[in-house]
């Protein structure tokens, strides 16, 4: 048999104004923290530093300012491209926006029901051995091989890309 114990608690204090006071939320100007803004300069060492295996796909230095960005993404949203897609084609034409704007009708967003696990399926197939086996890949996978072959030799920073995200795919 088990006892229990017997002993009373011992009540509570009540709150206090000076109790209230240290459990508070302090909301209010005078209770921030004064932050410098963050100004993004890497060292030169580190800009040179980019390896062999590194796919640079943005460069925020050299983007065009935001409200001709937005331009461009609602211009790129009439051809169903995600702003992913804007940001490579960007990339692609060293942030020429014209150049950008006259090259996306000659591309097109492909497949776009391709998920990330398809995606990785896809490449674990072409990249096993041996390599580049596109009837292994055709018995694995259920989309069209035409596409997928000509996704896999054209375009291998976007095949990088998407394995990375689940956007899109496209193809010239």
């Amino acid at each position: 048999m088990i006892r229990r114990n017997t002993t009373q608690r011992q009540p509570k204090a009540a709150k206090t104004s000076k109790n209230q006071d240290a459990s508070c939320s302090r909301i209010g100007s005078e209770y921030q923290a004064v932050v410098p803004d963050f100004v993004y300069a890497p060292s030169r060492p580190y800009q040179l530093s980019a390896s062999n295996l590194e796919i640079n796909v943005w460069r925020p230095s050299m983007a065009p300012i935001s409200s001709v960005l937005e331009g461009v993404f609602q211009e790129a949203s009439k051809n169903s491209f995600p702003n992913e897609a804007v940001h490579v084609f960007l990339h692609c034409h060293n942030y020429d926006i014209s150049r950008t704007l006259t090259d996306l009708p000659n591309y097109h967003p492909l497949l776009n029901t391709w998920n990330k696990h398809e995606v990785q399926r896809f490449l674990k197939c072409v990249d096993s051995k041996p390599r580049k086996n596109f009837i292994n890949v055709k018995r694995s996978v259920s989309f069209n091989l035409r596409h997928a072959r000509t996704i896999y030799f054209e375009t291998p920073e976007l095949i990088l890309l998407i394995s990375l995200t689940s956007g899109p795919i496209m193809i010239h």
